[in-house]
């Protein structure tokens, strides 16, 4: 019976992408594809959300009206978020004066 020994070198490398890749040719993609799952949750929720926000204008069921006003709350707390923190930036950006004093 003959033994396999492994060739030596390293036991993992680096991808371009910067994936590492094992000596069994696995990557460690399991990272990406969580975001790529998160993402699409988000993607989902948003378009359910803005389903609901056209169907409750239409005279959908309850709880659509339910979901329209949460997500129409939402996308307001992110307008507001938006607005003061540009707000922020420009105060700390600097005084808006010429500096001549």
């Amino acid at each position: 019976m003959v033994s396999r020994i492994p060739p030596p070198g390293p036991t993992s490398a680096t991808s371009l992408s910067g994936e590492t890749i094992t000596r069994t040719g696995r990557t460690n993609a399991g990272a990406g594809n969580m975001a790529v799952l998160v993402l699409l949750g988000v993607l989902a929720l948003a378009t359910g959300g803005c389903a609901c926000v056209v169907w409750a204008e239409r005279g959908g069921p309850r709880w659509a009206r339910v979901v329209a006003t949460v997500t129409l709350a939402a996308g307001e707390l992110l307008r507001r978020s938006r607005k003061n923190r540009r707000r922020s930036l420009n105060r700390t950006s600097g005084d808006g004066g010429s500096g001549d004093d």
